[in-house]
C-alpha cells in the first residue's frame, strides 16, 4: 500500500467498514460461538466419548450454518441461532431434528450468510485472514483488511514454527486501531488551530 495512503482517514474508515461487516454480524458470531468451542475441543489433548460426539456435532453446525436456507433477514437470524442452540446444547437426535426442520424452511431460498454479507467484502475478509495467519517468517506486517493489526510492542517473539505461537499475540482488533488513528487525525488539526488562535489573541490583546 502507497505510504501516502497511511495519512488518508477514508483508507481506515474503509477498513473499519469491511472489518465490521464481515465479522460483526449475526451469521459470524454465531459462526464463531460454534467455531471457539471447536477450538476448545481440538486443543484438548484426550477427549472423552462424550466430548468426541460433540466435537463431530459442533463441525456438522459449521457446515450447515452456511449452507442453510432463509427467505429473509428475521429469519435467517433466527435460523442461525437455532442452529447455535442446538450445537451447544442438545443431543445429536433434537440436533438433527433443529437441521431437518430448517432446511425444509429455507428450501430453494438465499442462504442466511448473504443477508449479512456479501461474496466480494467474504473474499476480502478471507485473503486478508489467510495472510494474516499463515506467515513462515518473523515478520508482523500490517495486512490491510485483516480483522486485528499488530502492535509494534507487542508480540511473543515466538516464530511461527514455534510451540505456542499464535498469530494474535500482540495485536488489536482492526477497528480499535483505525478509530484511535481517526481520532488523532481529526484531534491534530484542532490543537493546531487552537494554538494558533490562542497565538494571534495573545498579540491582539
Amino acid at each position: 500500500m502507497p505510504l501516502v495512503a497511511e495519512f488518508c482517514p477514508l483508507r481506515y474508515s474503509f477498513e473499519t467498514m469491511v472489518v465490521d461487516q464481515a465479522s460483526k454480524n449475526v451469521w459470524e458470531r454465531e459462526r464463531e460461538t460454534i467455531q471457539e468451542k471447536v477450538d476448545d475441543l481440538k486443543g484438548r489433548l484426550h477427549l472423552d466419548d462424550r466430548e468426541f460426539e460433540e466435537f463431530k456435532l459442533l463441525k456438522m453446525a459449521l457446515l450447515h450454518i452456511a449452507a442453510i436456507g432463509a427467505d429473509g433477514p428475521e429469519q435467517a437470524k433466527a435460523a442461525v441461532r437455532q442452529v447455535r442452540r442446538a450445537a451447544l446444547g442438545g443431543s445429536e437426535k433434537s440436533y438433527r431434528r433443529t437441521i431437518a426442520e430448517l432446511e425444509l424452511l429455507g428450501k430453494g431460498r438465499p442462504s442466511v450468510k448473504s443477508f449479512y454479507v456479501n461474496d466480494r467484502v467474504v473474499m476480502l475478509d478471507e485473503s486478508a485472514e489467510i495472510q494474516r495467519v499463515s506467515r513462515d517468517a518473523l515478520d508482523r506486517p500490517e495486512i490491510f483488511l485483516a480483522r486485528r493489526q499488530p502492535l509494534p510492542w507487542g508480540g511473543s517473539g515466538l516464530s511461527p514454527g514455534d510451540s505456542g505461537y499464535s498469530a494474535d499475540d500482540g495485536t488489536v482488533p482492526t477497528p480499535w486501531k483505525d478509530s484511535l488513528f481517526l481520532f488523532l487525525m481529526g484531534a491534530a488539526p484542532l490543537l493546531v488551530t487552537g494554538r494558533v488562535l490562542k497565538r494571534r489573541l495573545e498579540k491582539a490583546g
